[in-house]
């Protein structure tokens, strides 16, 4: 099953290739340590040093590939340490005891590693088979050097090797994408054996090793211990690394495949040389599939550690982003919210719709996302579509960093709340002007609503209302022809049915998203490029970056006696 997977990553990367983030850092070197138990099982530990590049984004989150899906999440742990971490020549019990909670003494300095919070699944490594750790806190900031300390279980690790009563397996060590990183990466892949394995019993498989050793930790028997040490790009860990070893020292083996299992991971292999229609065609059906799915998710998944509490205090705007409202909407929240300011006005409703920037009187303060909106403008009075971009993407930056620390579903929970008392407040109203005057204090509010033109519908359609002056189709036309405005905030007010008003609102809300963005779904998908790219998988051996994400791997077993046990996935 391990061919097909690989087959279907490589289809996914597809769509994922044009992913983007302000992400740039260099991986100094990347130390992984594969320690093997007695019960078949392993303990994969990592000390990777990152150099977060000035100019980038902090890292505030790494995903790590991992060989398998038998992992077991509850005994990964984490910290962090400032500066790069190698073990010394007298630090060898580190590689079995673990680097997480170990110091780091330079010149008189003792460095103490700091403790991160909850490990999670990835949401960005093939099939899940790999964790994201968050920094919280602790991030690495551009121009900061640290490492990241990590160790998880591994279950059914230790495969049935070809040859009679031996056990084996192959690792390959995480790695991170191409479009994040820089320079060369030291790469030190180190294998422990289980207890009682001799020198003479252990077997390298194609590369041999840099070093070989006999080390005696804290423990009651010495270890077999292996280092491989290369220096190669930290996109693409160099080479894939196979041991074997007597099937004696260990209790419980992995069974090989049989031959109908190598026969269809054959044909899997072949498939993309003999049916390359199909293969292509099922390239563009998955990466539809994957690009809808994620298409209006625009706030990266679990970017911090979930806290507790709620945030208060976020503008109906920035709520709109964290409940994820289609970006047409929140697009057009800020233009109405700006509209009722007085700053900025109407003069042509036709695609591309026009505006004209008044003067912002000096007691107005305007929030940063209104300023970046004001910016895209150009002196034409229309939107540049990079500029808008860039406004989107800072403001959902900017929610992402509010919430940290707090509870994102009580949170959103919270201004769900809010927007059913906006419009509690809008239904008390008892006569078309308390109505209308309600309606305006409350609309980015209710806007919030994604049933909105049926909530507007029943409220208003008892009573016959008016278009307030600011509203840029007086005559409460639709956006289908031109409407010219008058000068000045002239426009009147225009007496309509209630039930007409609702849908106008509604129809024109979108048509003002229309003349805006042009094709909104576009503009969407260059937004969520940026702040929650899509995972990036490759059959080469190519990894996905983000967040200070992790690196993929899609290794096709060469033997049936080894693991496919290279490292894989991740942002």
């Amino acid at each position: 099953m391990k061919h097909l997977f690989t087959f279907l990553f490589f289809i996914v990367n597809i769509n994922a290739a044009f992913a983007g983030d302000n992400y740039g850092f260099t991986v100094d070197q990347n130390i992984s340590t594969v320690e093997l138990l007695t019960d078949g099982s392993a303990v994969v530990r990592y000390a990777i040093t990152f150099t977060c590049q000035t100019g980038h984004d902090p890292i505030d989150i790494v995903d790590i590939g991992l060989p398998q899906d038998s992992y077991v999440l509850a005994s990964a742990k984490a910290s962090i340490l400032p500066g790069a971490y190698i073990p010394r020549e007298n630090d060898k019990a580190a590689l079995i005891e673990g680097f997480t909670e170990r110091s780091l003494k330079i010149g008189n300095t003792t460095l103490i590693p700091r403790k991160l919070g909850k490990i999670e699944k990835s949401e960005y490594a093939p099939l899940g088979i790999g964790v994201q750790v968050p920094l919280g806190s602790e991030q690495i900031s551009p121009g900061q050097q640290a490492t990241l300390l990590f160790q998880i279980t591994m279950h059914n690790y230790i495969y049935e090797g070809d040859q009679k009563d031996m056990a084996s397996l192959r690792f390959k060590p995480t790695w991170f994408g191409s479009e994040f990183t820089y320079g060369k990466t030291l790469y030190q892949v180190h294998f422990i054996f289980p207890p009682g394995v001799t020198g003479q019993e252990s077997v390298y498989h194609q590369n041999k090793p840099s070093f070989m050793e006999v080390i005696t930790p804290n423990t009651p028997q010495a270890r077999v211990h292996f280092l491989y040490e290369i220096m190669g790009s930290p996109s693409n860990a160099p080479g894939e690394y196979g041991i074997s070893f007597p099937a004696k020292y260990v209790t419980h083996l992995v069974k090989k495949p049989g031959f109908i299992q190598k026969l269809f991971a054959a044909f899997i292999d072949n498939l993309v040389c003999i049916c390359p229609i199909l293969f292509f065609g099922g390239i563009i059906f998955l990466s539809v599939v994957s690009s809808r799915n994620r298409k209006m998710q625009y706030l990266p998944p679990q970017a911090s550690i979930e806290g507790v509490g709620i945030k208060r205090g976020l503008t109906a705007v920035e709520a709109a982003i964290l409940i994820e409202m289609p970006l047409d909407r929140v697009v057009t929240m800020i233009l109405f919210g700006l509209l009722k300011k007085k700053v900025l006005r109407v003069t042509q409703t036709t695609k591309p719709m026009t505006l004209e920037k008044l003067p912002v009187s000096a007691d107005l303060t305007l929030h940063d996302y209104e300023k970046d909106y004001l910016a895209a403008i150009d002196a034409k009075g229309q939107f540049t579509r990079t500029t808008l971009r860039t406004c989107m993407v800072n403001l959902i930056k900017s929610v992402n960093t509010k919430i940290r620390g707090f509870s994102r579903k009580e949170t959103r929970d919270y201004y769900r709340s809010i927007v059913t008392q906006a419009w509690e407040q809008v239904k008390g109203a008892q006569t078309p002007e308390a109505l209308m005057g309600s309606w305006e204090e409350n609309l980015e509010w209710t806007m919030l609503d994604r049933d909105y033109e049926r909530r507007t519908t029943e409220i208003f359609s008892p009573y016959t209302v008016y278009y307030p002056v600011w509203w840029p189709y007086p005559s409460g036309g639709g956006g289908g022809g031109t409407v010219t405005i008058p000068g000045g905030d002239s426009g009147g007010q225009v007496s309509v049915p209630g039930a007409d008003f609702a849908h106008g609102v509604a129809t024109q809300m979108e048509g003002m998203a229309g003349g805006i963005l042009g094709d909104t779904g576009d503009f969407t998908s260059t937004v969520t490029s940026v702040t929650n790219p899509p995972p990036v998988y490759s059959s080469s051996g190519g990894g996905g970056g983000g967040g200070g994400g992790g690196g993929g791997c899609a290794c096709a077993c060469a033997c049936a006696g080894c693991a496919c046990a290279c490292a894989g996935g991740g942002r």
